[in-house]
């Protein structure tokens, strides 16, 4: 389940189309003088598009994305994350989430950099690309190592409140776009993450993962149902509640979720349908210890 994934570039824009492509050199001595951020600032204001190509850059394997490192950018593209302009923000999250995607090592020299602040507070940006493109450079950090989940999970916004819960909100009510890539970071801490981790998401408030998984399973976009089932698997493995707190079960219960993975245990798509039947097995829906719940009149045998 855990991976980290690259994609193609797509930056937004209007009325005139530039093309810039810049070689590792020339792009790096760009991005250190002053006139970066302010050459992209007078694109915006002359209201061009610009398309920009980082495939000489930061797109591509773990060799060219260690060049990238051994140039030292990293400081300045963080940086450029908290510009004004979205025409500088787009452009600079696109080449730090290029270089977290690489490998374990990649992902931590970005995030010693200080790149997990300086994403975490595009997740209230304005452009849902940047929310997207926020969201998917979270789901690499979660699928690194399990340091590296876990520093996920615990951080916290300067106003005190736990990051991760901005990913749950965007998980459950964003844009389509934004909420498929929230989910995969989720998806990637219940699958790789501790015990403390799953913890801090399924009680989170006001909702907790274990709605938001659910709510994946809706509608008839299988990648998306795949990801929600995986990660429902990971959570009634592995969750221990503490006392007081429900079971993953009776979570699945009150949002519906039962219902839906039984349904799509029963569909078409081969695959879907065998990982629905996985996460009722884990839930011991349809077993022979069901049938005998149904004659216990106190509810005994469910699971605790």
């Amino acid at each position: 389940m855990i991976r980290k994934r690259d994609h193609t570039i797509a930056v937004d824009g209007s009325v005139v189309f530039v093309r810039l492509s810049f070689r590792v050199h020339s792009f790096i001595q760009w991005l250190h003088s002053e006139r970066a951020a302010g050459f992209l600032w007078e694109l915006t204001r002359a209201r061009l598009r610009v398309y920009v190509r980082y495939r000489y850059v930061s797109d591509g394997d773990d060799a060219r994305i260690q060049r990238c490192c051994n140039l030292n950018i990293a400081d300045r593209l963080v940086a450029l994350l908290a510009h004004d302009s979205s025409a500088v923000v787009t452009p600079a999250l696109r080449v730090v989430g290029n270089m977290i995607s690489g490998n374990d090592q990649q992902t931590q020299y970005m995030l010693n950099a200080g790149a997990m602040p300086a994403i975490f507070a595009l997740l209230n940006h304005v452009k849902v690309n940047i929310k997207k493109e926020a969201c998917w450079a979270l789901s690499n950090i979660a699928a690194g190592t399990a340091q590296q989940a876990t520093a996920l999970v615990n951080y916290r916004t300067p106003a005190g409140r736990p990051g991760i819960y901005d990913v749950i909100r965007l998980a459950f009510e964003a844009h389509h776009d934004v909420r498929k890539e929230a989910l995969w970071t989720l998806a990637n801490v219940c699958t790789g993450g501790n015990v403390g981790n799953i913890r801090v998401l399924v009680e989170a408030q006001p909702v907790g993962v274990v709605e938001v998984l659910c709510g994946a399973l809706k509608g008839d976009d299988s990648r998306i149902q795949m990801v929600g089932l995986e990660g429902l698997e990971a959570v009634i493995f592995r969750y221990q509640p503490r006392i007081g707190k429900p079971t993953v079960r009776v979570l699945m219960e009150r949002c519906g979720g039962v219902e839906l993975v039984e349904q799509l245990e029963s569909g078409l798509n081969d695959e879907v349908s065998v990982a629905a039947g996985n996460v009722l097995a884990r839930l011991g829906v349809g077993s022979d210890s069901d049938s005998d719940d149904d004659d216990d009149d106190d509810g005994e045998g469910q699971q605790q």
